[in-house]
């Protein structure tokens, strides 16, 4: 017997069948030019080799479009629907198919990834792609900076959907142990962008673009505990990062349409712990890179740390924006913050310069001994106050501080 459910991303209904589940996406949902668009870049996916949706007939109810289409498997779930060994190599073969096609998924949250008792792993969600070109050495994408490393989708996976994955995984043992299976399939992924780079993209055994997916080849085909705990780490690290943006969004009313200066500023301050973390990982992979008894792991924390350096750049310009959107005069004029135990509402403007000045302290590519306390100083003022939130209902459609990584 067949039953409905709804789809926790799309709020698409979707029913259950002995051939898996047929789900139908509604523009009132998603909108319009979303809809199409989706229908639009799953049949360019298709063509590239990926397990993406056929969206069959399109009806109009009431002005919307409905299309139906039909998907095998699941969310990825530990207890219910882990994921297995059978299911890497085709995971990474939808990643590095994409990648051929100059496709990135910028949403490969665990919502958007099915996979099946038989191995197969089926994505949707293909309106949220952009697409990348290479060019004189960089690869570039609409509004990014060009980068010597190509696109990967294994990392935009990491960062949305495998890092809840795993952290949802209760015993650290467990977790490292699914590591020792995920990652010698990931090696295999590399190597296979590095063959591709320079048999397809025209680049030189020594460029760095390949050089950076040979490190990565070579150190995860037999992770040591090093590699093992530093990965897991970046599970933990994006984890962290997660919950600090979905608190921004429920401070901004994403959901609720009420704004709450508490949770906003909670948010900031996670922003902050993630930074101290991060801070940490790249000062070990600093460390790591100078060791010379393993060529192939003091490669691979060599490029490490630089993505560290890199990330620890994004996440401050993500703080510093979410500070400015929290201590705006045109954001709080109506709900001022209120400091409880305080006689008056907090100087929003003059907090604005405080806060400017603090983060101006902060010098990401410095060790974190040098740094901690200029950031432990922004915990010892915001984290002491106690705010209260608005009480009336406003819509605040300003709902993400900005996004860090590329």
């Amino acid at each position: 017997m067949d039953f409905m459910l709804i789809s926790p991303v799309q709020n698409t209904a979707t029913t259950i069948t002995s051939f898996g589940r047929a789900m139908h996406l509604n523009s009132s949902e998603i909108g319009k030019e979303a809809f199409w668009e989706e229908a639009i870049k799953s049949d360019k996916a298709r063509k590239a080799g990926i397990d993406a949706p056929v969206y069959g007939h399109t009806r109009r109810i009431n002005g919307d479009f409905c299309a139906e289409y039909e998907i095998s498997g699941m969310p990825a779930n530990f207890i219910t629907n882990p994921i297995k060994e059978k299911h890497l190599e085709n995971l990474f073969k939808n990643f590095f198919s994409l990648e051929k096609a100059g496709i990135l998924h910028k949403n490969l949250s665990l919502e958007h990834l099915y996979f099946a008792n038989d191995g197969k792993v089926n994505m949707d969600g293909f309106r949220h792609c952009a697409n990348f070109y290479h060019a004189n050495g960089k690869f570039q994408r609409a509004n990014t900076d060009a980068n010597i490393a190509m696109p990967s989708n294994a990392q935009e996976f990491a960062e949305a959907g495998l890092a809840k994955y795993v952290t949802s995984i209760k015993s650290e043992k467990t977790q490292l142990r699914f590591l020792e299976d995920y990652l010698p399939a990931k090696a295999k992924y590399h190597l296979q962008r590095a063959y591709h780079l320079k048999n397809n993209e025209g680049l030189k055994p020594n460029d760095k673009a390949i050089q950076i997916e040979l490190a990565r080849a070579n150190a995860l085909a037999a992770p040591s505990q090093h590699i093992l705990r530093n990965e897991l780490d970046k599970l933990n690290l994006y984890a962290m990062e997660n919950r600090a943006l979905e608190l921004w969004q429920d401070g901004c009313g994403k959901t609720d349409g009420i704004s709450k200066p508490n949770k906003r500023i909670n948010s900031v301050l996670l922003l902050f712990d993630c930074l101290k973390y991060s801070i940490q990982l790249k000062d070990n992979a600093d460390f790591m890179s100078t060791l010379h008894d393993n060529e192939f792991e003091a490669e691979y924390f060599k490029f490490e740390k630089e993505d560290f350096d890199h990330f620890n750049t994004q996440l401050m310009d993500c703080i510093k924006t979410a500070g400015d959107k929290t201590f705006t005069k045109k954001t709080f004029e109506k709900r001022p913050f209120t400091v409880i135990g305080s006689k008056s509402d907090l100087d929003v403007s003059k907090e604005a310069k405080i806060f400017e000045n603090l983060c101006s302290k902060i010098d990401v590519k410095l060790p974190y001994d040098e740094i901690k306390d200029n950031i432990n100083s922004v915990a010892v003022r915001y984290g002491s106050f106690a705010y209260k939130d608005s009480e009336n209902p406003i819509n605040d459609t300003d709902s993400t501080p900005g996004v860090h990584y590329a």
